[in-house]
């Protein structure tokens, strides 16, 4: 059995996560967040509040698309936007 730091020293369960929302609101550059209506796992209260956070965030819903966008969506959507300038 593998033994991870927790909140309360070493032992058993998840290990202890640092919180990522202020490494997000320092990221400079440019974020789109891309979003699949068909989720499971990110509700797009989550998904919305993460392009909130990112100083340059922005969010693109993508429908039919589950929690994971395959890289294909994600070039298809930078390339229409980069036409689109």
């Amino acid at each position: 059995m593998i033994r991870r730091e927790t909140a309360h020293g070493f032992g058993h369960g998840p290990p202890v996560r640092p919180p990522l929302w202020p490494v997000r609101q320092a990221l400079p550059c440019p974020m789109l967040v891309i979003w699949g209506t068909d989720r499971d796992v990110l509700s797009e209260a989550q998904a919305l509040r993460m392009a909130d956070v990112l100083p340059r965030g922005e969010l693109v819903r993508v429908p039919g698309i589950g929690h994971t966008p395959t890289p294909l969506i994600g070039n298809a959507i930078f390339a229409s936007r980069s036409g689109s300038r």
